[in-house]
């Protein structure tokens, strides 16, 4: 079995307000009885500007969307697991 995508949204005050959690819930629908991918929702990641943030794989997307953190799933899955440190943008702001 493939090694398990640990998925992770901020739930903090300023994810929240900026939606989080129903992109929470929207990933959670999407990725529900597969058991390749968990989803989990996780303290602040101290990026409250750049909010919702989500980490797949280790990888920190910033002002996260649902259609960067599928895409970047399906990046993490493909390359056969994680990758710490690298971070992508849900909308083209990207940080280290």
């Amino acid at each position: 079995m493939a090694e398990q995508i640990l998925v992770e949204i901020c739930a903090g005050r300023e994810c929240r307000r900026r939606g989080a959690l129903d992109l929470l819930a929207q990933v959670e629908r999407l990725y529900a009885g597969r058991g390749d991918v968990r989803v989990v929702d996780a303290g602040c990641r101290h990026y409250c500007e750049d909010g919702p943030v989500a980490v797949v794989g280790g990888q920190v997307i910033l002002r996260a969307t649902l259609a960067a953190v599928t895409a970047t799933i399906s990046a993490v899955s493909e390359a056969g697991g994680a990758d710490d440190g690298v971070a992508v943008a849900g909308e083209g702001i990207s940080r280290r």
